[in-house]
């Protein structure tokens, strides 16, 4: 049995990272460099309506379809994106409590503070 090393391996993980829905915009990193969505090996392999569907004057349309339209795509994901940072954002703000000091509070300082 040959055993595989991570270095075969990178390249399939490397495809999957760039065909993989992010969260934060919800576009795939294909998408946003060609501007549509990749064909991965196991759909190739596997039948599926979009391999079925298959017909060379169609995808030539879809494809200007889609370059058409990729800049509306990458602001729509730079909303999300925005919106998403935003949501974070208001989460880890929940969590800080706001204290309010007077001269004569005891307070923890840096040492290197205290050597100025």
């Amino acid at each position: 049995m040959k055993r595989v090393g991570w270095v075969d391996e990178l390249p399939k993980v490397l495809w999957a990272h760039k065909t993989t829905h992010k969260n934060s915009t919800g576009e795939t990193l294909f998408s946003f460099v060609y501007g549509s969505e990749a064909v991965i090996p196991a759909e190739i392999t596997v039948p599926i309506e979009r391999i079925l569907s298959y017909s060379e004057g169609e995808i030539d349309e879809r494809l200007r379809t889609n370059l058409n339209f990729v800049e509306e795509r990458r602001e729509m994901a730079a909303i999300r994106e925005a919106t998403n940072r935003l949501r974070i954002e208001k989460y880890y703000d929940k969590l800080v409590r706001a204290r309010t000091y007077k001269v004569g509070d005891l307070v923890w300082r840096d040492n290197q503070a205290s050597r100025a």
